[in-house]
């Protein structure tokens, strides 16, 4: 998981997809996203501005 303060950050960033859930948004973040190169939103070489691009595109319906 690396860095709990990262990890942490990304979770803050993935409950936005969940409204708040942090259950559901830490599933997600252990499944491999196609626009990260199929690795893990949790992996500890994709950094929180990665996951915060993303979460931001989902929102904004675009999809990699």
């Amino acid at each position: 998981m690396g860095n709990s303060k990262t990890y942490f950050q990304k979770l803050f960033f993935a409950t936005r997809l969940f409204d708040g859930n942090a259950q559901k948004a830490r599933l997600w973040l252990d499944l491999p996203a196609r626009s990260l190169g199929n690795r893990r939103p949790a992996d500890p070489d994709v950094t929180v501005t990665e996951v915060e691009d993303l979460v931001g595109q989902i929102e904004n319906g675009i999809v990699i």
